[in-house]
């Protein structure tokens, strides 16, 4: 992926409405209990029924963590399984396993966006830390693919199970209660380090950190702010939800084949990778030790505006919706910015009807645009000092009646990408593949045509 150089353009801001207070970030669905009390739905109302006294210190909202469960100097740890625990709403195990593998996409797709913001914002002296978009441990891009593919395992799981995928993101600020801290769009820096560290860190990383010094260090970025960090724990429900739906299965069959060994593994893999893989890999930029760096370990200590410091300075969640309090001000940027959403919205809709209707190629077309148009602009609006918005499309991805509804869908999509760019002419950057849009166009309008002249011999049938 080369770096993307534009030319120059109106650089007048667009004026945006005033608002008197940022939105709350959306919060998640999943709950955590104090492990004391009961940690399903019906136990917990079933002891309440009872008499047994659960107060309001038993039910852990995002709220009362912040204020009960916050780490003191020198007691930063991950939280021990056993802590607190996620609520169980269902007693039915299929139901629940889906509820949770719903909520485990939407937290792998936020992890993949933070990561590939993080990425962009990197400045170009050091792209061995950025990387270049493929699958492995040793930089941004590559932890970012590996979300991806995170995202994936988890919504083809979802339809072996014999529901929809689900590719719905959310706007950034995101609040889940599972999550240690709120989802947000950001340059990377030492403090944003600091978090991601802590995200993925096993249990019991900090109690035992190597070199003590570094553990300090994260403690002091992170502050006072940290929640208690559940991102395993909703991984290990998953698996409780499944051993149990396979235990089930034994007296009433699933109405489809299902691999319960194969997809107990690849969830093991996912929790593994992030505990492992990236979480050295985090505490490693931190401390300053990357390839990118040469011999230099103290960039971190340099200010923001300093040429050699890492990252460049980029919005926090920008947006490219006009009126939005974060609407990016400059005008060319907020063109290329919503030519992102498009392509952003495009291939997830992609995505979605592969997966959906279990089509390989459209998975290939979708990564296609990722590759492609997606990086190149990413890379040019930071460039710019905008960010990519990485925004959630109204109607969702899966908007179409069936499939062939769904490739019609995909190509009027198309279309609005194609005046985009006919709009934008000289102001693309350089390396913009505008052939990526095209070719995916030509495919789908074959395929569409086919299925009309295929409806049209049944109707004269």
């Amino acid at each position: 992926m080369g770096d993307s150089s534009l030319p120059e353009a109106d650089s007048r801001p667009i004026d945006s409405a005033d608002s008197e207070a940022p939105a709350r970030p959306r919060r998640s669905l999943v709950r955590t209990l104090a492990a004391a009390a009961p940690v399903d739905r019906r136990r917990f109302l079933q002891a309440a029924a009872g008499g047994v006294g659960i107060g309001a210190g038993g039910l852990l909202s995002t709220a009362a963590l912040a204020r009960t469960a916050v780490p003191g100097p020198g007691e930063l740890a991950v939280q021990a399984p056993g802590a607190s625990r996620i609520v169980r709403e269902f007693d039915d195990p299929y139901l629940e396993l889906l509820r949770l593998l719903r909520e485990a996409s939407e937290i792998e797709h936020a992890l993949m966006l933070q990561y590939l913001y993080a990425a962009f914002s990197v400045r170009p002296k050091y792209r061995a830390l950025r990387g270049e978009g493929n699958p492995n441990s040793t930089d941004l891009l590559g932890i970012a693919v590996q979300e991806m593919k995170h995202l994936g395992a988890v919504n083809r799981m979802l339809v072996a199970l014999g529901a929809a995928p689900n590719l719905m993101p959310q706007d950034f600020p995101y609040e889940p209660d599972i999550y240690p801290f709120e989802f947000t769009l950001e340059p990377l820096s030492r403090h944003s380090l600091a978090k991601y560290i802590y995200t993925e860190a096993p249990v019991n990383a900090f109690a035992d950190f190597r070199p003590p010094q570094i553990g300090m260090e994260i403690e002091k970025a992170l502050g006072r702010s940290v929640r208690p960090n559940h991102v395993g724990s909703l991984y290990d429900s998953v698996l409780k939800a499944l051993s149990d739906l396979q235990a089930e299965s034994r007296k009433q069959p699933l109405p489809r084949d299902f691999d319960f060994t194969y997809w107990k593994g690849a969830l093991a893999k996912i929790k593994t990778e992030g505990e492992a893989d990236h979480f050295g890999f985090f505490r490693n930029v931190f401390a300053g030790n990357h390839v990118a760096f040469g011999t230099r370990t103290n960039l971190w200590s340099l200010p923001m505006s300093d040429p050699d410091y890492p990252a460049m300075t980029l919005p926090h969640n920008p947006s490219a919706f006009l009126g939005d309090p974060n609407q990016i001000p400059d005008a060319r940027a907020l063109q290329l910015a919503w030519l992102g959403n498009v392509h952003y919205w495009t291939m997830l809709t992609l995505l979605t009807h592969g997966y959906r209707f279990e089509s390989p190629a459209f998975i290939q077309l979708a990564e296609q645009h990722m590759q492609g148009p997606i990086l190149s602009l990413a890379v040019a609006l930071a460039q710019r000092g905008a960010g990519m918005p990485f925004e959630q499309m109204s109607m969702g991805y899966a908007p179409a009646l069936d499939e062939q509804q769904s490739v019609y869908f995909i190509l009027r999509l198309l279309g609005e990408a194609k005046t985009l760019e006919a709009d934008l002419k000289g102001g693309l950057p350089t390396d913009y593949p505008v052939s990526v849009t095209a070719a995916s166009a030509d495919e789908l309008a074959q395929l569409w045509a086919a299925t009309q002249k295929v409806q049209s011999y049944r109707r004269r049938d």
